[in-house]
């Protein structure tokens, strides 16, 4: 169902031109979360387009700050093919019963507000910030669902 996760563009699998599974080549429109139960539970951000982003889990249209983590994974693999750079894994935001925890507060927060297209305030058109964490342990602080 997912290819690869620190994929810097859709991470859904897609059907190719003979019906095949293959990874979606469609530009994200939303962010949200994947996770994992096993071996160990964990979360991790990741992007989807338009037709795919019901697969993520509190999955809300793309902010500038998932935009900035879209071109630092897109960079990454730059330096990857082009220089030879060493892979560097994704973290996972949470793991565990955090990443449980983590999970249970997205889905909530999706099902109150099913109908929310965007997390920008009308009147200053200001991010607002809701929704599911947005940056990666290996980056910077966290944040958390609806601010909590």
């Amino acid at each position: 169902m997912y290819s690869e996760i620190s994929r810097a563009g859709c991470v859904v699998f897609g059907r190719g031109p003979l019906g095949k599974p293959a990874a979606c080549q469609r530009a994200p429109t939303h962010a949200g979360l994947v996770y994992f139960e096993h071996p160990r539970p964990r979360v991790w951000l990741a992007f989807a387009c338009e037709e795919h982003h019901g697969a993520l889990v509190g999955a809300r249209p793309m902010l500038e700050r998932d935009r900035v983590e879209l071109a630092r994974r897109m960079e990454a693999r730059r330096r990857v093919a082009e220089e030879g750079a060493p892979v560097v894994p994704l973290e996972p935001l949470a793991v565990g019963s955090a990443a449980r925890r983590l999970v249970e507060r997205a889905r909530a927060w999706a099902e109150r507000d099913p109908g929310r297209s965007s997390t920008v305030d009308s009147r200053s058109g200001a991010d607002v910030g809701h929704g599911i964490p947005v940056t990666p342990r290996n980056t910077a602080s966290r944040e958390t669902v609806d601010g909590s």
